[in-house]
């Protein structure tokens, strides 16, 4: 039972049940562009990613060390040389879920015998439980390996591997990388 002061429509209006429908609105409208504005830059570095993919094609191996740095890995095979670089912000997704259920019984016994003016009991009690649990987690750790590849010294294909990103932004943490040699 809530205390006295604590109403039933003082408890609905905290629900939001009763809230004026103007706040409400507002406060919906509030939420929903927060959740755009993050959503949006994940979209927009996973367009960059795109854009590099085709812009850096004929960039010289010094533009690509201007834009991009040393790379971490190279490869050479006759005119065709591979760069590699890591990259992401270090992003990871988590999900979990969990289940327990519990079962409990108890049973008890008493006898009582009056005796004259006296009165004897005796009883027992037993009782006894079972739990069991079971939960699992799985966690992605989203990160971009990009593999610019170069003949005869100039870009020809700049790919990408890894947990890129998520459905909506594929390759988004690839943007990392290429986001100086967009224009």
């Amino acid at each position: 039972m809530p205390p006295p002061d604590i109403t039933e429509n003082k408890i609905r209006q905290r629900l939001g049940r009763d809230m004026n429908p103007k706040r409400r609105s507002l406060l919906l409208t509030l939420c929903a562009c927060t959740l755009g504005l993050l959503a949006s830059c994940s979209i927009e570095r996973a367009q960059t990613a795109a854009e590099a993919q085709t812009q850096m094609i004929g960039l010289a191996k010094g533009d690509v060390l201007a834009c991009m740095g040393i790379p971490q890995a190279k490869a050479v095979e006759g005119d065709v040389e591979v760069w590699s670089y890591e990259t992401g912000n270090g992003r990871t997704d988590t999900v979990s879920d969990g289940y327990s259920n519990t079962n409990a019984a108890a049973a008890g016994v008493a006898q009582a015998t009056r005796i004259g003016n006296s009165t004897y009991a005796a009883g027992a009690a037993a009782g006894s439980s079972q739990t069991s649990n079971f939960g699992f987690a799985s966690t992605r750790h989203r990160s971009c390996t990009v593999s610019v590849v170069m003949t005869n010294g100039f870009v020809s294909r700049v790919n990408y591997s890894g947990p890129t990103g998520g459905v909506l932004t594929k390759d988004e943490q690839c943007a990392y990388a290429v986001q100086n040699c967009t224009h």
